[in-house]
């Protein structure tokens, strides 16, 4: 992916939008702010999990711990603070995988928590040893683009402050599990618009991967399936159709059979280059 500097890009579209976009932010705010943050979406409840992610990411040494933000639903409390260089944000609002969505806007004018690019990705992944680098190739990503593999990809993507700017809270309508799965699979649900909506370019990764079989990374006695993202070098473990190994409270989750044929048919369009509807 051949893109322009990120940062001069920042500038053009920002004088371009300026008559037309209301925001707080100005130019020379923007040539303040980081390149980039790896935004992780988590939870009160999945301390072990965001652990071995932390593990993961010291093993493939990672050194951006500063570039980190944590953001952590269904808290008790409402707190932004630094701990051993990351950046948590704890918030009583718990929306599953969207919540750190939410709250890049809530907070979008905090010193610790914007930055001109996000990578987003859940607690619930570990990265590989190339992930830093790759990382750090996103800081390039446009103040207003998307880059994402094909859906469903559990919500991971890459993004450009511009968007947080642009989906303000749309993001803050609650959604159950169910909604969420249909979410994922690119569906406006409850009015909650998805994510891509609100990029003027969007740049598509590399499909994700299974990788091998499923195991049981949490110790919770229950199996989780493995996907590889090869362009980020994530895994991802997912509870296929359930929810509740973590908390020990198991629940079915299921995907509508037209939702899993979508997929499948938008996944093929993709590899084969297939331009039809």
């Amino acid at each position: 992916m051949v893109r322009t500097s990120r940062r001069w890009g920042c500038y053009v579209c920002y004088i371009f939008i300026s008559a037309v976009l209301v925001s707080s932010v100005r130019v020379e705010e923007l040539e303040q702010w980081p390149d980039l943050k790896l935004v992780i979406n988590s939870n009160k409840l999945y301390q072990k999990p965001l652990e071995m992610l932390f593990r993961s990411m010291t093993a493939a040494q990672f050194r951006n711990w500063t570039e980190v933000l944590v953001i952590i639903g269904g808290s008790d409390r409402e707190k932004v603070y630094q701990e051993k260089e990351v950046t948590y944000i704890e918030t009583k609002f718990m929306n599953f995988d969207l919540t750190g969505l939410s709250m890049l806007y809530h907070y979008r004018n905090h010193t610790m928590v914007h930055a001109l690019a996000y990578l987003y990705i859940l607690d619930t992944s570990t990265v590989g040893m190339a992930f830093p680098w790759k990382f750090n190739e996103l800081a390039s990503t446009g103040y207003h683009e998307m880059l994402n593999p094909p859906k469903p990809s559990s919500n991971i993507c890459a993004f450009g402050h511009g968007l947080v700017e642009k989906y303000g809270k749309n993001f803050d309508t609650l959604l159950t599990k169910e909604d969420g799965l249909a979410f994922e699979f690119g569906e406006e649900v409850k009015g909650v618009r998805p994510l891509n909506a609100f990029a003027e370019e969007v740049t598509q990764m590399q499909p994700r991967l299974e990788h091998g079989d499923a195991i049981d990374i949490y110790h919770t006695g229950h199996n989780r399936r493995v996907f590889w993202y090869p362009d980020l070098d994530i895994f991802k473990y997912i509870f296929w159709s359930k929810t509740g190994d973590i908390e020990g409270n198991i629940q079915e989750v299921s995907a509508a059979e037209s939702e899993v044929k979508a997929y499948w048919w938008r996944l093929w369009k993709f590899l084969t280059g297939w331009k039809g509807t």
